[in-house]
C-alpha cells in the first residue's frame, strides 16, 4: 500500500492523474521459474513486452528524467511489436495475439532495488 501511496504522491506533484482502484501491485521474487505469479485469480505469464518494459528507477533522477527515459525506451520496443501481431481481416482494427502475447499498452512496470521487483498493472 505504501507504494500506491507514493505513486499518488508522485503524480499529484508532477500533475499527473492516478486512480489507484485501477492499480494492483504484485512483488515477485527474483529468477523463481517454480513460482506460478497470481494477480487476483489470473496466473500472469511473462511476455517479450513484459520483460522489455521494465525500467530502472534511479533515486538520482527527477521523476520529469525517469518518466522520459521510460517512454525513450518504450517508444524504440513498442513499434517492433507491431510485426507479432496478425490484424484481422475484413477492416477491423482489433489485433489477433498469439497465446503467449500481451496487448500493446496492457503491461507496464516498473523495478525497484535489487531486493524485488514491483510490476504494476
Amino acid at each position: 500500500m505504501r507504494d500506491l501511496e507514493g505513486l499518488e504522491k508522485g503524480t499529484n506533484i508532477n500533475i499527473m492523474k492516478f486512480n489507484k482502484r485501477k492499480c494492483h501491485t504484485l512483488k515477485l521474487r527474483r529468477n523463481n521459474p517454480m513460482h506460478q505469479y497470481m494477480l487476483m485469480a489470473h496466473q500472469l505469464v511473462c511476455s517479450f513486452v513484459e520483460k522489455a518494459l521494465v525500467v530502472l528507477v534511479d533515486n538520482k533522477l527527477t521523476m520529469s528524467q525517469q518518466y522520459a527515459l521510460a517512454a525513450k525506451k518504450a517508444s524504440a520496443i513498442l513499434p517492433h511489436q507491431a510485426d507479432h501481431c496478425k490484424w484481422s481481416k475484413g477492416g477491423s482494427a482489433s489485433p489477433v495475439l498469439s497465446s503467449n502475447e500481451t496487448p500493446l499498452g496492457a503491461v507496464s512496470s516498473a523495478r525497484l532495488p535489487p531486493a524485488r521487483e514491483t510490476w504494476i498493472y
